[in-house]
C-alpha cells in the first residue's frame, strides 16, 4: 500500500471511511501515519453521522479531526441512511480530481 500511495501517478487523493462512534484505533493511527508520509491529499469521511445528535455530530467530527491531526476542511461528516453529507462528499470527491458537477 505504501508504495501505491507514493507512487502512483493517477492517484488524487483518498478518501478514507472512518466510523464516527469509534475513537481512532492503533490500526487508524498507523494509516494516518501512512497516508500523511505519501503526501497525497486525505478526505477523511465520518461515516454513520445517523447515530448521533446533532450536537454530537459537530462535536465529534472536531474531535475526531483533532484526535487525527486533520483540519476541518479535511473532515467530512455523512449517513448512508438520513442522506447527511452525501451531496457534498461527492462534490468533494469530484472536485479533487478536477471534475465540474
Amino acid at each position: 500500500m505504501t508504495r501505491y500511495l507514493r507512487e502512483r501517478p493517477t492517484l488524487a487523493g483518498v478518501v478514507w471511511l472512518l466510523d464516527v462512534r469509534h475513537d481512532p484505533s492503533e490500526g487508524d493511527r498507523e494509516m494516518q501515519d501512512l497516508l500523511v508520509s505519501s503526501g497525497r491529499p486525505v478526505l477523511a469521511v465520518l461515516t454513520k453521522g445517523d447515530k448521533l445528535t446533532r450536537s454530537a455530530q459537530t462535536t465529534r467530527t472536531r474531535e475526531l479531526a483533532a484526535a487525527l491531526g486533520l483540519h476541518a476542511d479535511q473532515v467530512q461528516l455523512t449517513s448512508i441512511k438520513s442522506g447527511t453529507g452525501i451531496v457534498e462528499l461527492a462534490d468533494s470527491i469530484i472536485a479533487a480530481v478536477g471534475g465540474e458537477r
